[in-house]
């Protein structure tokens, strides 16, 4: 159950600045989004496309050495499954599978990759990425409410600003609109004469040749 201190005072004040900190949070959460967007997850399994096999398929468990574009060891790994076309592999770094060729083992296996190998992270991004949003969201959620609605100073405080606000003696809808429309009109009045005075002077100073117009 949620504790409001003094409840039905400071509405404005209380629902302004619980939409503001809703708001921080909500913003917090899109940079953490987008930040861990660049997190590099490790790699559960690279999975290869092999041809040309020759001698037995290497079983669960069995290491095997991942081979460069000049026949040498680049990198190896650990079989997970492997059939006549695909040959899936735990433990490989990602500098290993960049320029290899082919796959090995000391019992006899030999095959070539072909095309590129299919990389099988360990979770998605995403996951990642929405947990801490959703955590930040909470924790900023939480601390804002109780700001704004149980903790007791905070809660008088913004109590007070919007008894404060009330006796203020705030200007009529009419009065605002007149004074905006005296701005603007203001405004208008300042552009016109800066754009006369302005052209005025670009053609004197083309007439006395201090200037080339185009």
């Amino acid at each position: 159950m949620f504790i409001i201190h003094k409840p039905g005072q400071g509405y404005w004040t209380r629902l302004m600045s619980l939409i503001g900190g809703g708001a921080l949070a909500a913003a917090g959460a899109m940079w953490a989004w987008a930040k861990l967007g660049a997190v590099d997850i490790p790699t559960r399994l690279w999975t290869f496309a092999i041809a040309n096999t020759s001698g037995d398929l290497p079983g669960a468990g069995q290491a095997v050495t991942i081979l460069g574009r000049d026949g040498s060891s680049v990198g190896t790994g650990i079989v997970e499954q492997a059939s006549a076309t695909h040959v899936a592999l735990t433990g490989v770094t990602a500098d290993s599978v960049r320029d290899l060729t082919g796959l090995s083992t000391q019992a006899g296996f030999q095959a070539i990759v072909n095309g590129v190998p299919i990389e099988d992270k360990l979770f998605q991004a995403e996951y990642l990425q929405g947990g801490v949003a959703a955590l930040i969201l909470l924790i900023g959620g939480a601390f804002v409410y109780y700001f704004c609605y149980a903790n007791r100073k905070s809660s008088d405080f913004l109590i007070a600003t919007e008894g404060e606000m009330k006796k203020v003696n705030w200007s009529t809808r009419r009065e605002i609109f007149g004074s905006t429309w005296v701005v603007i009109v203001i405004s208008l009045i300042i552009a016109g004469v800066l754009f006369f005075a302005d052209f005025l002077f670009s053609q004197f100073f083309s007439l006395i040749k201090v200037i080339e117009m185009a």
